[in-house]
């Protein structure tokens, strides 16, 4: 690859020496390892259609609340199992702003998501397209919700049969 702009980035001086020492341990340029890392941050966003989708509030049925009530109260069914009853009943959960065909192409890219095992990309498309379910799960909880929409797919080798 021929360079030939230029992108000048500030940090501050811990984080130069930071990234500096992770190029050296690389056995890097500090250029080459910045750009190969960011190209790669880059690649990742672009295969989870990073764009900013239509705003929507989503749905939030009262079973996955009642499940996540449960799950916070150390009921022994958790977040995995309120990821599995959400991710079964994905498709009868198109937001109220969005037409079929749409919902059915957020479906599919949550499929290509799933396939690629591309987990951070699977929970900002619940995040995006199922925010208030979403706001219900601690940020110390995802894992486990993952396993659940993860283990539907296992099961049914689809999220939405």
């Amino acid at each position: 690859m021929v360079k030939h702009d230029n992108l000048i980035v500030r940090v501050d001086g811990k984080a130069k020496q930071r990234i500096k020492e992770a190029a050296r341990l690389a056995g890097k340029s500090l250029t080459t390892f910045v750009l190969e890392n960011t190209m790669k941050v880059v690649e990742k966003l672009e295969r989870s259609g990073s764009r900013k989708p239509r705003e929507c509030r989503g749905a939030c049925p009262t079973f996955f609340r009642i499940c996540c009530e449960t799950a916070s109260t150390g009921g022994t069914n958790g977040y995995k199992w309120a990821a599995y009853q959400l991710t079964q009943g994905l498709r009868g959960l198109s937001p109220d702003e969005l037409d079929a065909n749409e919902w059915g192409e957020r479906l599919e890219k949550l499929t290509n998501l799933l396939d690629d095992d591309e987990e951070d990309a699977v929970l900002v498309w619940f995040d995006d397209n199922l925010p208030r379910c979403m706001a219900l799960v601690p940020r110390r909880r995802r894992s486990s919700f993952l396993e659940g929409v993860y283990e539907v797919v296992e099961e049914n080798g689809t999220a939405f049969e």
